[in-house]
């Protein structure tokens, strides 16, 4: 009985699963795409990207302290399950002791092992009349929370574009795009930020930019991370010039206060004038 069992889970767990790889291979690049993830493997992102940086030694020690409970908790059953978490928690503990921005996972699969090892009481808790009435109010009252506070921010970002563009979680060149658009700049390369590459080919399409999220692991002549080339000109480090000039960089559409936009606001560069400015962007063409 048990091997038909597993038998008919298999019959539809391989199809689903053979499924899923070959469709991932339905993009212009086939299965090279997954050379992306073996470069992003080794390049150091938690030295270049924010969101990469790894937790402090604090969070590591309590990772650390919370993987080790809950693997714990499940050391003694025997069931297959509780392999499946114990793995589980270990991963995601990995993952968040490797970045910040895989914490969250940690603490989704943290949880989601504690509900499953403590099912069976929580399941005679649910039989009782009291802990139902308190479940139904909690619950109410967390959906009437978030209809009333996150609901309504969705709706306005979503559906308000200058709400969108006045910085809710980063400010976008919005007014610069518009004037670009209004005053079409000469030259198609442009060295803009690397936080606004996705923004700025999304509105501008008709020119090329320097770096996007895509790309901190792009392989280059230089044999650098396409970010650390672009932290080193928009840091206005020696050599910045060049590196533009090599590139080919017809225009320049970088945040306002930043190093390169200090150093060019001495006026003192002979390749470089200011064209536009607001309390966001600036816009640097060629004189």
């Amino acid at each position: 009985h048990v091997v038909s069992k597993n038998w008919k889970i298999l019959r539809y767990l391989v199809p689903a699963t053979l499924a899923s790889t070959l469709v991932t291979m339905i993009n212009p690049y086939g299965i090279t795409v997954y050379n992306e993830v073996l470069r992003h493997s080794q390049y150091p992102l938690w030295g270049l990207i924010a969101e990469w940086v790894r937790p402090a030694v604090e969070v590591k020690i309590a990772i650390i302290f919370l993987a080790f409970l809950g693997a714990f908790l499940f050391f003694r059953r025997q069931k297959k399950e509780g392999v499946f978490w114990i793995l589980g928690i270990i991963f995601s503990a990995y993952l968040a002791f490797d970045a910040k921005r895989h914490i969250p996972i940690f603490v989704l699969v943290l949880a989601l092992a504690m509900l499953d090892n403590f099912r069976e009481r929580l399941l005679q808790l649910e039989k009782n009349i009291l802990v139902k009435k308190l479940s139904a109010v909690v619950i109410g009252v967390g959906i009437i929370f978030f209809a009333l506070w996150q609901i309504p921010k969705t709706v306005e970002l979503d559906t308000n574009w200058k709400a969108y563009c006045a910085g809710v979680w980063l400010s976008y060149p919005c007014r610069a795009t518009e004037y670009i658009n209004a005053n079409p700049q000469q030259g198609k390369n442009v060295y803009t930020a690397y936080e606004w590459g996705g923004y700025a080919a999304w509105k501008l399409p008709q020119y090329k930019y320097f770096v996007d999220g895509r790309m901190p692991a792009w392989p280059t002549p230089e044999n650098k991370s396409p970010y650390t080339i672009y932290l080193e000109i928009i840091q206005a480090q020696p050599g910045w010039q060049e590196r533009l000039d090599s590139y080919g960089t017809d225009w320049l559409l970088i945040g306002e206060g930043t190093f390169l936009d200090l150093e060019l606001q001495k006026g003192e560069n002979p390749v470089w004038q200011e064209e536009y400015r607001d309390s966001v962007a600036v816009i640097y063409t060629r004189k």
